[in-house]
């Protein structure tokens, strides 16, 4: 139990240090990469695929629908879904009944070498909860669009976006440093 408190708390203090970052062309990292690359120094490609996929197991209710592409300890590519919080309140929202909520979805790639793993998120969309209104994350679209004409429109938004994606991010750093087993407990 104490393990599994101080994995949530570092998870939390993190999270408040994003690597990631939404821009007109995609999701980058820090030094404007749009990949990166994760040292286990102590595991081999098999092992850091094998948690991978421990992780997609027990995370997605269907992990056979969310996974993109499988390579045997070379490759695997999944498909992620998250409600955010896509508008900020605002009278004009509350009068009209809108919902401020949306999804995002995007796709999480990872590339196996001995020790590392290479990570990247791609293919990112946002939606209402209507998802015949589906756009790219640097639509022109009215209230959808985060950026408009290249300069940045919804700060709130993109930060949430940012975050969302983030906790992907950190919950895989966990999952390939587990042995196979996410509870902490020893039974």
């Amino acid at each position: 139990m104490k393990k599994l408190l101080l994995i949530t708390l570092a998870f939390c203090w993190l999270n408040s240090f994003s690597q990631i970052f939404l821009s007109t062309d995609g999701i980058l990292y820090q030094g404007d990469n749009d990949y990166i690359v994760l040292d286990f120094p102590e595991k081999d490609a098999k092992t850091l695929y094998k948690n991978a996929l421990f992780y997609i197991n027990e995370t997605y209710k269907s992990p056979k629908d969310v996974i993109r592409g499988d390579v045997d300890a070379q490759y695997l590519s999944f498909s992620t879904y998250k409600e955010v919080k896509l508008f900020v309140k605002t009278i004009d929202v509350i009068m009209m009944g809108a919902d401020d909520s949306g999804y995002i979805k995007y796709n999480t790639n990872l590339y196996f070498k001995d020790g590392r793993v290479k990570l990247s998120f791609s293919e990112l969309e946002i939606w209402r909860k209507n998802p015949n209104f589906r756009y790219p994350l640097n639509t022109q679209k009215g209230v959808y669009s985060i950026y408009k004409k290249g300069d940045l429109r919804n700060p709130r938004v993109k930060r949430r976006i940012e975050s969302a994606i983030s906790s992907t991010y950190y919950k895989l750093i966990i999952a390939f440093e587990q042995n196979g087993s996410f509870d902490g407990d020893d039974w």
